[in-house]
């Protein structure tokens, strides 16, 4: 709730820019240097860097740890990102074998390094970070090494595991829709936040009900 009331008063003062729930729009402002602030995945890192580099008034991209909005809150950043899954059914053995190399090779120290030097994803494995083309690259480059040290630095607890969520994409777009809200209306942040867990927990339960869970 707190962190909603934070952020729907930068957007009304003007100290934020409301770009709309389109993530590519906000993305582009900053690429543009409409912003000086983004708050991004990881993941975005490699093209930021390529767009200041390249753009008509040339910027460098600087990273930080999220904000917090109290000194004594907990929490850090929390791994998503895509998986890769290798389903056996309706497969042969030649194709679920074909599919099995591959997830050995792109979870390989070389490839996830090249990986997070080309994106900023983090890496999978300790073994990529050691590997001495990352190590080298994240010197030259301490934008990398940010993500890499916040997520060291974090406690594990169920708000930094990460999430199972069957219906990720549905609660992701209430929960926009909610910020939205609060920070476009009057709507407060405990109205708001509240109707979308309503909405949210309904979801839950459907998908667990369709899935026998």
């Amino acid at each position: 709730m707190t962190y909603t009331n934070w952020w729907a008063g930068l957007v009304k003062s003007g100290d934020a820019l409301n770009t709309g729930r389109p993530t590519a729009d906000a993305q582009a402002a900053f690429k543009a240097g409409k912003v000086a602030m983004n708050l991004e995945s990881t993941g975005v890192l490699g093209g930021y860097v390529d767009a200041g580099s390249k753009a008509s008034s040339p910027f460098t991209v600087a990273t930080a740890p999220f904000p917090k909005v109290s000194a004594s809150d907990t929490g850090g950043p929390v791994i998503g990102g895509a998986s890769l899954w290798i389903d056996r059914v309706g497969h042969s053995d030649a194709e679920v074998r074909a599919a099995w190399e591959f997830a050995k090779f792109a979870s390989s120290a070389q490839q996830q390094a090249a990986w997070h030097q080309a994106t900023g994803y983090f890496p999978v494995s300790v073994s990529a970070l050691q590997d001495p083309s990352d190590v080298a690259y994240r010197q030259a480059h301490p934008q990398f090494q940010t993500a890499i040290d916040e997520l060291k630095a974090t406690q594990p607890a169920p708000a930094t595991a990460g999430c199972l969520l069957g219906v990720m994409p549905q609660a992701r777009a209430d929960l926009e829709q909610a910020m939205l809200t609060v920070a476009t209306t009057g709507t407060s942040a405990d109205s708001a936040l509240s109707d979308a867990s309503t909405k949210i927990s309904k979801l839950i339960s459907d998908y667990n009900s369709a899935v026998g869970g």
